[in-house]
């Protein structure tokens, strides 16, 4: 089951969780219950969707954030949700793309510019695409690359398009998202202006003993990428 976080792997144990910032519990859980069915059946959540159930569509794709006490940091990555268990989540964060933009808060970047520029048609897979995307510029904003210009992500264009790799779209005639949301050519720099469309504070989770060492959700970045080049590592 893996140590994401303190298991409870056994039925009847309660687990713990945040969901979008909210508080959730899993009480008496099976311990093959996966987290996609858990947040379709027991929480609001819809984004994530059930699509090949193997992890190799990417429509169930969601954030997870684990706190590591030894090293008091926060730890986030993407999953796909169909075959993490809710079990192994105990204390953790599970951001959906409903955590990072909805009608009633306003809409990420992400989520703007992959409507605006018809990155999409049934949306069915689409919000596993925001959430692959979104992973990416968590993951870039913390490494230790220079600043980039203001307004600007440290993502690049060609590590945007490695995070929607494994995302598959079955509408015919639909082309790579990361290509169909460019506003340039691949030369160019693609840029949203900080100022008019800057990241949202994904809401926090409340204060619970019981939950007091799940973390909170990440901070969403502004989606802006560097130019298209291959990162040294």
């Amino acid at each position: 089951m893996g140590s994401l976080g303190k298991d409870a792997a056994t039925a009847g144990e309660r687990v713990v969780l945040a969901v979008n910032g909210v508080r959730r519990e899993a009480a008496g859980v099976d311990p093959s219950t996966t987290l996609l069915e858990f947040l379709r059946t027991r929480t609001p959540v819809r984004g994530p969707k059930l699509g090949c159930g193997e992890g190799g569509c990417g429509a169930c794709v969601v954030l997870i954030s684990k706190y590591d006490p030894a090293t008091d940091e926060v730890t986030e990555f993407s999953a796909s949700s169909c075959l993490t268990l809710v079990g192994s989540l105990n204390h953790c964060s599970v951001t959906t793309s409903e955590g990072i933009g909805n009608t009633r808060d306003g809409y990420h970047p992400v989520q703007k510019r992959l409507a605006g520029f018809h990155a999409s048609q049934c949306g069915f897979c689409t919000p596993g695409m925001c959430m692959s995307i979104f992973s990416a510029l968590v993951k870039a904003d913390k490494t230790g690359d220079p600043a980039p210009p203001l307004g600007f992500s440290k993502l690049t264009c060609s590590e945007a398009e490695h995070a929607v790799s494994g995302n598959l779209c079955a509408a015919p005639a639909t082309g790579p998202s990361s290509t169909r949301a460019r506003a340039s050519p691949p030369t160019s720099t693609l840029r949203i202006s900080a100022s008019t469309h800057s990241g949202r504070k994904a809401p926090t989770l409340p204060t619970s003993t019981s939950c007091q060492n799940t973390p909170a959700a990440p901070s969403a970045p502004s989606l802006s990428f560097s130019s298209p080049r291959s990162r040294v590592k």
